[in-house]
Formats: structure tokens, sequence, C-alpha cells
């Protein structure tokens, strides 16, 4: 990622929303080929989950890109 790379990811199935947005795109992308396997929340960020996959793979759900420790959760609801 040698200079300045312009690529709008509006334009994919992955749109950069809030803290990936300002995230360098080799810290996705480490293998330089522009390819991922899934666009899972667990995909990326299995060693961050504390709860350790028992609540399931749908993190959007109760937190948003903008931080783990930002949440929806709503005891009622879910």
């Amino acid at each position: 990622f040698e200079g300045r790379v312009r690529f709008d990811h509006d334009l994919t199935r992955f749109p950069l929303l809030g803290l990936h947005a300002a995230t360098g795109c080799e810290a996705c992308h480490v293998d330089r080929t522009f390819q991922r396997e899934g666009r899972t929340c667990r995909g990326c960020h299995a060693s961050d989950d504390v709860h350790e996959g028992t609540l399931g793979s749908a993190c959007e759900r109760c937190h948003t890109p903008n931080g783990w420790m930002l949440w929806n959760f709503d005891h009622d609801r879910q």
C-alpha cells in the first residue's frame, strides 16, 4: 500500500462503517489479494470476542461498528 490508494468501499458488499473507515487498508488486506473469505464480525474479530462464540455470530445485533463497548442491546427484546 505504497502511496495513496483510492478505493470506494461503498460500491462493494462491505461498506466501511464506523471504525472500519478509519482503519488502514493493510489491517484487513494482509495478503493483498483484496478478497476476504467472509464478511462477518467474527471473521476478523474472533480473538476480540469476549463471549467466545457463545452468543452466536451476529455481533451486529448488539454491537455497533463504532466500537465493541458501544452496544444496542435490549434485555427485554433479545
